[in-house]
């Protein structure tokens, strides 16, 4: 815990001496607080949520995707209609592909 504090201490300690010299600052009483822009914050914040979105999207089709191959293992009349749908799915593509 203490280890944790004074590492923590020596850390901000390197940090507000870079960006002194960064800055050019020689008063070691300074202390130097960089804010980000609200904008690229805003901006971050907006991207982060969306990309949750998109994964939580993307797990729900994949869950619809394994309980209609479950339902087709499953029940054999399911099994049968995938099947044709498949079928006829392949038969359309290779008209389309000209084959």
């Amino acid at each position: 815990m203490k280890n944790n504090r004074l590492r923590a201490a020596w850390n901000l300690h390197q940090q507000q001496s870079a960006l002194r010299q960064t800055y050019g600052i020689n008063d070691p009483n300074t202390v130097i607080v960089e804010r980000k822009n609200i904008f690229t914050n805003s901006l971050r914040i907006i991207l982060k949520a969306l990309g949750q979105v998109i994964r939580f999207a993307a797990s729900a089709a994949i869950a619809a995707l394994a309980l209609i191959g479950l339902a087709a293992l499953v029940y054999p009349d399911t099994r049968t209609l995938l099947m044709d749908k498949i079928v006829e799915s392949m038969a359309q593509l290779n008209i389309f592909l000209g084959g």
